[in-house]
Parts: structure tokens; sequence; C-alpha cells
């Protein structure tokens, strides 16, 4: 799953880096992402062969992501995998529980739930953010599209600044 949501990142920020859409601040801003989910995925496995855990391999297809073509539904998108993300760790925390492995359940919060909770946060702000400054829901693109390429430069400088 962390994988499927690597490859849909890394997409994500691939159309907004097209000619006729050009938001780069929010292309890198997917980018980003995708290469922490990815850290996120390698350390999962990571974890998991220390356990002495066995991982069964399967095909990640192709995103869907084509006919994503503006901010708000590419930040609707991600919100949703992030959310089920966020309930898979919870279940495993759970399971982990429930199986007398606190090890496992304190490993699952602190490695992989706690840094989700942020990036949800913040994808949750630029949603709203992206609908209160006018994005469209279509290519037709406009100035709040602008706003929110700006508002994540902003965001990106105050983060690694």
């Amino acid at each position: 799953m962390l994988m499927e949501i690597t490859y849909r990142l890394d997409a994500l920020a691939n159309i907004f880096e097209q000619d006729d859409i050009a938001l780069p601040s929010v292309a890198a801003f997917f980018h980003e992402h995708s290469e922490q989910e990815q850290a996120q995925a390698e350390a999962m496995l990571d974890y998991l062969s220390d356990r002495g855990g066995q991982h069964c391999n399967k095909d990640i297809q192709r995103p869907g992501c084509e006919v994503v073509c503006a901010v708000i539904p590419a930040l609707e998108l991600m919100l949703g995998q992030w959310k089920e993300e966020m309930a898979v760790m919870v279940e495993l925390s759970q399971l982990s529980k429930e199986h007398s492995d606190p090890h496992s359940a304190s490993v699952v919060k602190s490695r992989f739930l706690g840094p989700l909770v942020p990036r949800v946060k913040l994808l949750g702000d630029l949603l709203t953010n992206a609908r209160r400054v006018g994005c469209t829901i279509d290519r037709s693109g406009g100035f709040g599209e602008y706003l929110i390429n700006q508002l994540q430069e902003e965001l990106t400088n105050v983060t690694s600044g």
C-alpha cells in the first residue's frame, strides 16, 4: 500500500509539471511527499525483516490519476489515500496489541502513524485554502491555482528554513 501511494504521489507530481498545468511548487510538494512515502515503505520492509516477517509482493497497478487535472481533485485524492493509510496503521497497531506485541504497536505508532498525522493536517489545510482562494476542479485553472502554488512555495520555505 505504501508503495502504491508513492507511485500515485509521483504520478500527481508529473501531472503538475506538464506545460499546460505548470504548477512547480505543487509538483515539488507531491515529489517531496512521494520520497517520504518511499522512505516509509522501505522502513516498514526493514522492520518486517528485522522481526522475521515475510513480505509478499504484488503488482502495483497504474495509479489512474489521468483524470486529475486540477489542485483540488489531487489534494482530495491524496487526503483519501492518507486517511486509508492511517486506518491501516491504526488497525495494525490494534492487532499488535491484541496479539500481545506492545513493541510492534509502539513502533507502528511512533514511526508510521505519528509522522502521518501532521501530513494529513497539512493536506487538509491546503485543501481548505484551495477552496477558499477559488481553485477550480477542472483544467480551466485561474488565479486560485496561482495562489496555491505561491502558498505552497511559502510553506516549503517555512518548513525547510
